[in-house]
């Protein structure tokens, strides 16, 4: 399920591109476009890690080449680097470090002074435990969300509350009798 996308396009040789990025719960993917035809695709796992992804169109004159980098330039954000033959010819955040997310995650290995077996084994511990727990933080955000769409149709927040309390209980009761 794709969560999110961030479409970034710019201009190269006449021709029209756009870098589309989305991600899931688990995978980022980076697609480019060249005048609305998908050229390259590359996708990578949180799991494994967030790092850069660099897509790599070579031309029909030799030894031209042109690099698109994607990266987050903070939490939230994707900025693109567009190079021609290594030399930056774009930016969509000029200011900005698109290896953001990857300097600071490789900041914060490196302050638990942790190897890599190491990593990956708290890594697929905390996959485990959220496969243990989503169900649980789902029915709170849904419970949540009922609370507040029943307080916003109705502006009573006591029905709200009253509402919001039966199906909790209604929850315990399911949580009770399934196991998933």
């Amino acid at each position: 399920m794709r969560l999110w996308t961030y479409r970034r396009p710019f201009n190269y040789d006449n021709d029209n591109y756009e870098i589309r990025y989305s991600f899931s719960f688990t995978t980022y993917t980076s697609q480019l476009y060249r005048n609305g035809h998908l050229i390259d695709e590359l996708t990578g796992n949180f799991i494994d890690e967030l790092k850069v992804l660099t897509h790599i169109v070579h031309s029909d004159d030799a030894g031209n080449t042109l690099k698109v980098s994607v990266g987050y330039i903070n939490w939230w954000t994707v900025g693109i680097e567009v190079y021609h033959n290594d030399e930056r010819i774009y930016a969509s955040h000029p200011d900005k470090d698109i290896y953001f997310a990857d300097k600071k995650l490789k900041k914060l290995a490196g302050t638990n002074a942790q190897d890599t077996e190491t990593l990956k084994q708290e890594r697929q511990k905390q996959s485990a435990q959220w496969r243990k727990n989503k169900h649980s933080i789902f029915a709170d955000i849904g419970l949540g969300a009922a609370f507040f769409i029943v307080s916003k149709t109705t502006g009573d927040l006591t029905v709200a509350a009253f509402t919001s309390i039966a199906l909790g209980l209604a929850l315990v009761v399911v949580q009770r009798f399934d196991t998933y």
